[in-house]
């Protein structure tokens, strides 16, 4: 099943990320154009758990991370650009890891200019 990607450019969009929603579906990434490797992603007022994927700017992996939901946060790693959220346990299912490009994620968002 091809992912279904959500590209957040501004900064609104960003702050809220899946705030709010009641459920992530499993081929749905939320994608965090620009981020660099300075902020924070939270936890709070997201009712599931997700997995992250902090990227360098050729989309390669640099940290697969899985925050539990309303209680996590977790600071930017040096040299990220992009952030991918998505659906826990969806980094295993797909054989994300750390070091690797994911390159499916980089062709959709390229497909897609702002």
């Amino acid at each position: 099943m091809p992912l279904r990607l959500r590209i957040l450019r501004t900064e609104a969009e960003q702050a809220r990320g899946v705030i709010g929603r009641d459920v992530l579906e499993s081929d749905e990434v939320y994608f965090f154009e620009s981020v660099g490797d300075a902020g924070w992603f939270h936890m709070f007022g997201v009712p599931f758990d997700l997995d992250l994927a902090y990227l360098d700017a050729d989309f390669r992996i640099l940290v697969l991370a899985r925050l539990r939901a309303q209680v996590d946060y977790r600071r930017t790693p040096a040299g990220t650009v992009h952030v991918a959220e998505m659906a826990a346990g969806y980094a295993a299912r797909h054989g994300l890891a750390a070091g690797e490009m994911w390159e499916e994620l980089r062709d959709l968002f390229r497909k897609n200019p702002g």
